[in-house]
């Protein structure tokens, strides 16, 4: 049988899949102005590593606060660093990977990045109201 689910688990995936849904409508948007087919692979690699993220974190925390609620602060912000050094990596790796695609790999990063930190951080605050 399938997993019962919590409301607060409930209103994450659905804002996550709303903002991905966003997202990937901006991403071909602009991908239609690229013609190379690297780019478009690099650009949804980093909207799967982004949504990946943004998911994991989520349920971390909402587990986290289920079974002890003082723990929100030091998970939230373990995981903000352990993201935001794992972006780095990646970020850094594809660059070095693809120097000529440097400017649009890194606009369409930050992109994607601030739509998604704007996601987390609304979800936080939302559900320490609840």
């Amino acid at each position: 049988m399938g997993r019962v689910r919590s409301n607060n688990q409930r209103y994450f995936i659905t804002i996550s899949i709303l903002f991905a849904l966003l997202l990937i409508f901006l991403n071909a948007l602009l991908i239609l102005k690229f013609s190379d087919i690297n780019l478009r692979l690099i650009i949804n690699l980093l909207l799967i590593l982004f949504y990946g993220s943004s998911i994991i974190s989520g349920f971390t925390l909402i587990k986290s606060s289920e079974k002890r609620p003082q723990d929100i602060v030091r998970v939230s912000m373990a995981s903000t660093t352990f993201k935001l050094l794992g972006y780095l990596f990646v970020l850094g790796t594809i660059i070095y990977l693809n120097k000529s695609l440097a400017k649009e790999i890194v606009g369409f990063f930050f992109m994607q990045y601030f739509v998604f930190t704007l996601v987390e951080k609304v979800f936080i605050f939302k559900f320490l109201k609840r």
